[in-house]
């Protein structure tokens, strides 16, 4: 073998001389990736490059791509070696300089080497490319090595990520038996010894014609956000790599092919701080790598980002000529013309590669979704006991702080157990139907769905020939209008169903009544929207602690103002569930997953002290507001009072007393109370589908894209919320047993009394039932639906409805879509409205049938068996039907409503009603009758009311819980 060695300029005469003067031989050094894969000999990571990419942004193809002259003479893809001659000879041949073959000729200021070697920059035409390049076989390719970095220091044209990551003399490189990885499994702060470059700077110059304008965007003109390239998550094989039949070609093989559009390429795309501008050129740019240091000898990139730091224009000066409107564009964004001779042109084409290469430690890790399933799943649950601890505290110091003699026992499971099932059933009633016609509509109206409307343009004004990236946009917003028609048929359907007029109520009554509640959740749509767009900036993410508490007291103004405006908790109730899911959506846009389950914690601990004590409070000053009132105006009015005056005085205060006397010793509080906790329990159960709804609109609403989310993240955010349902329960037996003993509400015997009230109700949909007039009016609706499945079901309905409108309109905004100018718009409504309709016959029919074989009775069949909650028992325990829990949680039922203690309490605590009624039931024809005692009724009445007015509950009585 027979080597020649060629001396090509003389600047390298002395050096040239003094190493092969005196010698006969050289040295030949092969470089081979060796820390990228412990498990395949010489896997190195690869860049890949997209042609539908380039077409998309208009993007220049890079001048470093591989070049070859085919047979002939065109440009083709050169597939067998590179040759590159590179221009800093000490990091080309790093091995020689340590030992001291090489001299350095010059040396700067601050004593650093450098060669007064202007940069050889390859003739434009020779390195230009066009779409042609591609060919007609394949549309990407994986290149080695960098691409757009076509002219550095020791490398020229090809900037290898083996050799710069591994050889480069400036960068730390870890011997493999010294290297300490990061353990999944082991929690530590420490971050990983191994490789790393930090700011190393490589000298580079621009082959572009930075003087000039371009056809298309150059890289160093690419905006924020954009993606460049990509790189391979996981090292690639020699194997993988090189063709391995016909079909195939040099880096651009079938395993490689698999790769693109999935989470096996990490983009590199220009940060959001800082992107390119046309006639503006980066004279800084920075590549950071991030990378999981799996094992000793394995590396796995998880993040990759290219910024652009101190831009200068490359206009000339106004006075060389320059474009007096272009270097006023650029003076408003601080970019100042870069450094010029003393003819007005740019001085030097060199900007500098500063090379960040870095492991990322274990929090880091967690954050970016890099570990297994169980380090989440252990991670999961250490939030669900933190939360439960949380609970469990509460729970345990009132329980020791407690006023009550004989407070009642906890229920635990019990309680759970009763609370839940009708909240799941209903969620699910409601998930089911929504979830089929969202996958039917994203299934006919997507890109590539089965209704096409690619001719047609998105309004009626528009002409001419429709390009790829136009019918993207055009399917995409008229998705958008497809979910807007779901959500107001679903909104409207909804409200029909919790606003029924009954004999005595005027259609127009029920007709505005309805109108009032659509325009409430239209006007509070609009908020969350622009709830939404804030969510996306930095200012919530870099302070969002203040903004959950900040929401959590707007969630409760905004209860009490609606509770003044509308006064039906019943309808009030979706509205406070859509901000209760909106408030917890939006802390996905937290920093990162710690900072958002943090923030978790925080809503937490926020929900336990607003039910235990900020609702209670707040429900106490309204309550006393009349009073106060009242006292205000009797110590600042007229003092001298007739006695007609004095006398309704009297009178009014006597009204005040006993309607706060009613609110707060009734069972009104504690109906306000459970309708709280229903609302947040609801729209926790509902997230993780939301979720799923933005895993499959990713592209369209982009709100998880704003977040910095992608679709695998998206999925940890979806099952984090869906696995915290199993544990907010148990917060929620804490608070609700809290309450009891903190306030002595008897929840459990309610809810055990709202289920035994549905399971024998008369109406199929309990709404069409009577109301109780004992309740304030507020609360009527929503005991009347005993908090049952029914309940739930429209909750999530509603929500469900509200939540389509929101994320239609983000996304008819994101494609700036006119849904009213479209003329297709009619056709999409149409088919919406058939589909839903099909849908709702069905879950009708499906509702209406039996069939025993699977022991499906339908849903919300009204018992036939109308008789005493005893007689229901007893038949049930006759034919052995229903399961062993079941008829113990009955049993317990029947016993709790049976005993005297319940009675006696249920008579105490509504006796201010029952005395004030007590003569509105009594009419002159009824006290002519004959009581239950067989004496005249007047006197069996007068028997009662003193038994009232002698009831007290100083005594314990046999059965107390």
């Amino acid at each position: 073998l027979y080597v020649a060695v060629e001396l090509l300029h003389g600047a390298y005469y002395l050096d040239f001389e003094k190493y092969f003067g005196s010698r006969d031989k050289s040295t030949l050094r092969i470089h081979a990736p060796q820390k990228f894969s412990e498990h395949s000999e010489h896997a190195t990571w690869l860049t890949v490059l997209d042609k539908s990419a380039f077409e998309k942004r208009g993007l220049e193809l890079p001048l470093n791509l591989p070049v070859g002259i085919n047979e002939g003479g065109n440009k083709d893809i050169e597939d067998r070696f590179f040759v590159n001659i590179p221009r800093n000879k000490t990091i080309a041949n790093h091995i020689l300089a340590k030992e001291n073959f090489l001299e350095v000729i010059d040396y700067d200021d601050d004593g650093r080497s450098w060669l007064p070697l202007p940069a050889i920059r390859d003739p434009i035409e020779s390195i230009r490319l066009n779409e042609e390049w591609w060919g007609q076989k394949h549309d990407f390719i994986a290149l080695p090595y960098i691409p757009f970095f076509s002219n550095c220091d020791g490398y020229d044209s090809h900037v290898f990520l083996g050799r710069l990551l591994e050889d480069h003399p400036d960068c730390l490189s870890v011997p493999l038996n010294k290297v300490e990885s990061t353990n999944e499994f082991s929690f530590t702060r420490k971050e990983p010894y191994s490789d790393r470059c930090q700011d190393l700077i490589l000298q580079c110059t621009y082959e572009e014609e930075i003087r000039g304008s371009s056809e298309k965007f150059r890289w160093f003109e690419a905006s924020s956000g954009s993606n460049l390239f990509h790189i391979t998550r996981d090292a690639v094989t020699i194997a993988a790599f090189v063709p391995s039949n016909e079909v195939e070609d040099w880096g651009r093989t079938m395993f490689l092919d698999k790769m693109r559009n999935s989470y096996d390429l990490i983009p590199v795309s220009i940060g959001d701080e800082m992107g390119g501008f046309l006639n503006a050129i980066p004279r800084v740019v920075e590549l950071e790598l991030k990378y999981y240091q799996i094992s000793s000898g394995t590396k796995r990139l998880v993040e990759a980002a290219i910024y652009f730091h101190d831009l200068c224009t490359t206009q000339k000066q106004d006075y060389f000529g320059g474009s007096a409107k272009i270097l006023d564009d650029m003076k408003e964004r601080d970019i100042l013309p870069c450094e010029s001779d003393i003819n007005g042109a740019i001085k030097s084409d060199n900007y500098e590669l500063i090379i960040q290469y870095y492991p990322l430690g274990w929090f880091d890790l967690l954050n970016r979704f890099e570990f297994g399933g169980p380090v989440y799943f252990f991670f999961y649950t250490a939030i669900g006991l933190t939360i439960c601890l949380i609970g469990g505290s509460v729970y345990g110091i009132n329980r020791l702080l407690t006023k009550f003699r004989h407070p009642p026992p906890f229920q635990g499971w019990q309680l759970v157990a009763l609370v839940s099932r009708p909240q799941i059933e209903g969620v699910i009633l409601a998930v089911i139907p929504y979830m089929v016609v969202v996958s039917t509509i994203h299934t006919l109206f997507r890109h590539d769905g089965v209704l096409q409307f690619d001719s047609l343009h998105k309004n009626w004004m528009g002409s001419g020939s429709i390009g790829d990236d136009e019918e993207v946009e055009n399917a995409m917003g008229r998705m958008g209008s497809a979910f807007l028609v779901l959500g107001s048929y679903i909104t409207l359907k909804g409200s029909s169903s919790i606003i029924i007029g009954d004999e005595t109520s005027k259609n127009d009554h029920v007709v505005a009544k309805r109108a009032h509640f659509i325009w409430a959740s239209l006007c509070l749509q609009a908020m969350i929207l622009c709830l939404l767009e804030f969510s996306y900036s930095d200012s919530y993410k870099n302070d969002i602690y203040r903004y959950v508490v900040m929401f959590k007291f707007g969630q409760i103004a905004f209860d009490v103002i609606l509770s003044h405006v509308i006064r039906d908790k019943l309808l009030i109730a979706p509205l406070l569930v859509l901000i209760q899911m909106s408030e917890i959506l939006v802390t996905i846009g937290a920093r990162d997953f710690v900072e958002f389950t943090l923030s978790f914690l925080v809503k937490i601990s926020l929900i336990v002290v607003q039910r235990l004590f900020i609702y209670p409070f707040i429900h106490t000053i309204l309550t006393l507001l009349p009073r106060w009132n009242l006292l205000a105006r009797h110590s600042f009015g007229r003092k001298a009072l007739t006695r007609k005056e004095k006398k309704q005085r009297e009178a009014r205060w006597k009204k005040v007393n006993e309607n706060i006397e009613l609110q707060t010793e009734g069972v009104e509080p504690l109906v306000d109370s459970i309708t709280i906790y229903s609302v947040e329990k609801t729209g926790g159960i509902l997230l993780p589908f939301m979720c799923l709804f933005l895993m499959l609109l990713y592209r369209e609403t982009e709100i998880a894209m704003n977040y910095n989310i992608n679709q695998h993240e998206l999925l940890y955010y979806g099952t984090f919320a869906f696995y915290m349902i199993i544990w907010t329960c148990i917060v929620d037996t804490f608070v609700l047993s809290s309450q009891e003993v903190l306030y002595g509400w008897r929840v459990y015997d309610y809810l055990s009394y709202t289920r035994w009230r549905f399971s024998n109700r008369e109406n199929r949909w309990n709404l069409l039932g009577k109301f109780d007039e004992s309740l304030s009016y507020s609360f009527q609706s929503i005991d009347l639906l005993c908090f049952s499945s029914q309940y739930y079901f429209i909750l999530a309905l509603l929500t469900l409805g509200f939540g389509s409108n929101i994320f239609a309109i983000t996304i008819c905004l994101r494609r700036k879509y006119n849904f009213l100018a479209d003329p297709v718009f009619p056709i999409i409504a149409f088919v919406v409205i058939l589909c839903c309709e099909v849908v709702t016959v069905l879950c009708k029919y499906l509702a209406n049938t039996s069939v025993p074989a699977i022991c499906w009775r339908g849903i919300w069949q009204v018992s036939r068996v109308q008789s005493t909650m005893d007689d229901m028992i007893a038949a049930k325990l006759a034919v052995g039907e229903g399961r062993q829990e079941d008829l113990e949680q009955e049993r317990q039922e029947l016993l709790a409503l049976n005993s005297e203690t319940f009675r006696h309490n249920f008579v105490e605590k509504n006796r201010p009603w029952i005395l004030q009624h007590l003569v509105e039931l009594i009419t002159p024809r009824t006290l002519q009758g004959v009581g239950a005692d067989e004496r005249p009724l007047a006197d069996y009445l007068r028997g009662v009311y003193s038994n009232l007015m002698n009831t007290s509950t100083a005594t314990k009585c046999a059965g107390d819980r």
